[in-house]
C-alpha cells in the first residue's frame, strides 16, 4: 500500500480574505465581500494626487529658507490648494505663557483676541482634547461681507502646548477625521519643525550676541581695575618730579631777581594744569565697589568727572562738548563704575568715527519719575554695522542697552543723515524688585 503525501497548503482566496477583512473592520458576524469599499472614486483620486503635487511642492520651498515669513507664507499658499481660507496666523507660546505671532504683520486685532481668548479659558478645552476648534471671528464687522470663522489648530511638541495656528475662512467646521484635517497636521508639522529651527538659529545668535557683550564688559572692567591699581604708582611718579619743578622755579624766582617774572609764572601755571589733571584722573579711577551692591549716585558728578578727564581726547579730536545738566536731579540706585561705562561707550562711539571735528552736547533732565541722559553729536554715527543677517547694532550700543537693562532703563536712538545722532537713555528713579 502506498501512502501518497500533500506537501501543497490550500489558502483561501483573495476574495474571501477580504470579506473576512471586512467583518473585522465593521465588527459585522456575517461575512461579506467589502473589497470594493477600498475603492476611490476618481474625484477623490484626483484629490490626493494633487495633495502629493502640493506636498512635494511645499518641501522644496521649506527647503529653500529658514526665514520664518517665508515658511509662513509657502504654508498658506499650499493650504489655499486643500482649504478655502482668506488668511492665517501662527503663534507660539513665550517664556511669560503669552502666544506671540511668528510673523511680524499679523493683525494685532487677532493677537489680542487669540490671547484674551486663552487668558479667558476659551481654549483650554482645545490644549487638553488636542482636537480642532472653532471660534467665531470677531475681529472685523465689515458690511456686505460673508461671516468668517477662525479654525484654531494646537500645536504641540514633546507633548507640551507649542502655540497654535488659526484659520480665518469661511467653512463653519472641519472634523478632525476629515482628509483636509489629516492634511492641514501633516503640514502644519512641517512648518513647525522649520519654524522651531528658524527660533533655535534666534537663540543661538542672541547668546552669541550676548557672549560678546559681556565678554567686552569684562575687557572694560578690566581695564578700569588695572588703571585703578596702576594710578597710585604714576600719580606718585608724576608728582615727586612735578613738586621738585615747582620747588626749584619758587627758588629761582627768590635768589634770581633778574630772572623775567613772566618765564616763571608760565612754569608755575603749567604746572597747576599737570596737577589738577593728575588731581582729576585719580579721583576718576578711585577705589570702586567690587562687591556688586547699588548706591545712590547723583549721575551729573559722574558725568562732571568723565567730562574733565575726556576732555583733551576731544579737542585733540577738534570735537566741542557742552554739558547741560539739570541741577535737581535725584540720585539713581547704581555703581559709579556703570555710568563710566556708559559714558566710555558713548563716547567711544564718536572718537572711533571716521569724521574729524563736530558738536557733542550732553544733556540731563528729570522727566516722568525718570532721570533722561540725552547725547546729541551733530554728525551721524555708525550706529549699525552690516553683516550676512542685515543690520545689527555695533558692540557700543549693545553694551549701553546690557547696562540700561540692569537699571531696568531703556536706550532709544535717533539716527539720520540730517539731524545727527541722538542717543536717549532713561533711569526710573523707582525700580522694582529683582525677582
Amino acid at each position: 500500500m502506498k501512502v501518497i503525501k500533500n506537501k501543497y497548503i490550500k489558502f483561501p482566496s483573495l476574495e474571501d480574505s477580504i470579506g473576512r477583512l471586512g467583518v473585522e473592520f465593521k465588527g459585522n458576524s456575517e461575512a461579506k465581500n467589502d473589497y470594493n469599499d477600498f475603492d476611490l472614486s476618481p474625484a477623490e483620486q484626483q484629490k490626493r494626487i494633487r495633495f502629493f503635487f502640493v506636498m512635494n511642492k511645499l518641501n522644496a520651498k521649506f527647503d529653500e529658507t529658514f526665514d520664518p515669513e517665508k515658511i509662513l507664507e509657502y504654508l498658506q499658499t499650499a493650504l489655499k490648494e486643500i482649504i478655502i481660507l482668506k488668511s492665517s496666523f501662527f503663534f507660539v507660546f513665550d517664556e511669560n505663557s503669552h502666544l506671540k505671532p511668528v510673523s511680524k504683520t499679523t493683525d494685532k486685532n487677532y493677537t489680542s483676541f487669540i490671547n484674551k481668548a486663552y487668558q479667558n479659558g476659551i481654549l483650554d478645552w482645545m490644549f487638553e482634547t488636542k482636537k480642532i476648534s472653532v471660534l467665531p471671528d470677531i475681529t472685523r464687522r465689515e458690511k456686505n461681507t460673508n461671516a468668517l470663522s477662525l479654525l484654531v489648530i494646537p500645536l504641540f511638541m514633546e507633548n507640551k502646548p507649542y502655540g497654535l495656528y488659526a484659520i480665518a475662512t469661511p467653512i463653519a467646521s472641519l472634523s478632525s477625521k476629515t482628509y483636509e484635517s489629516d492634511v492641514l497636521k501633516m503640514f502644519l508639522a512641517l512648518a513647525q519643525s522649520k519654524i522651531e529651527h528658524a527660533r533655535q538659529q534666534e537663540r543661538i545668535s542672541a547668546v552669541y550676541d550676548d557672549l560678546q557683550t559681556l565678554q567686552s564688559k569684562l575687557s572694560n572692567d578690566y581695564k578700569f581695575s588695572a588703571i585703578g591699581e596702576l594710578t597710585a604708582g604714576i600719580v606718585e611718579d608724576v608728582m615727586s618730579p612735578v613738586q621738585v619743578i615747582l620747588s626749584c622755579t619758587n627758588f629761582i624766582e627768590k635768589e634770581f631777581t633778574q630772572v623775567d617774572k613772566k618765564l616763571t609764572g608760565a612754569i608755575t601755571s603749567q604746572i597747576k594744569k599737570i596737577e589738577n589733571v593728575i588731581k582729576r584722573l585719580s579721583k576718576f579711577v578711585g577705589a570702586q565697589p567690587t562687591n556688586g551692591n547699588l548706591y545712590p549716585t547723583i549721575i551729573n558728578e559722574q558725568i562732571q568727572d568723565y567730562y574733565e578727564v575726556v576732555l583733551s581726547s576731544l579737542k585733540y579730536n577738534n570735537y566741542e562738548c557742552i554739558l547741560d545738566l539739570d541741577n535737581n536731579l535725584p540720585p539713581i540706585m547704581t555703581q559709579k563704575s556703570y555710568i563710566h561705562q556708559l559714558l566710555t561707550n558713548l563716547f567711544g562711539m564718536v572718537l572711533n568715527s571716521n569724521v574729524e571735528g563736530g558738536g557733542i552736547l550732553v544733556q540731563t533732565k528729570f522727566v516722568s519719575e525718570s532721570i533722561s541722559l540725552r547725547f546729541i553729536v551733530t554728525d551721524r554715527l555708525n550706529i549699525y554695522a552690516e553683516d550676512n543677517n542685515g543690520n545689527k547694532a555695533n558692540l557700543n550700543v549693545k553694551m549701553i542697552a546690557n547696562i540700561m537693562k540692569r537699571h531696568q532703563g531703556d536706550v532709544k536712538i535717533i539716527n539720520n543723515e540730517s539731524g545727527g545722532t541722538t542717543i536717549i537713555l532713561n533711569f526710573p528713579v523707582k525700580r522694582k524688585l529683582s525677582k
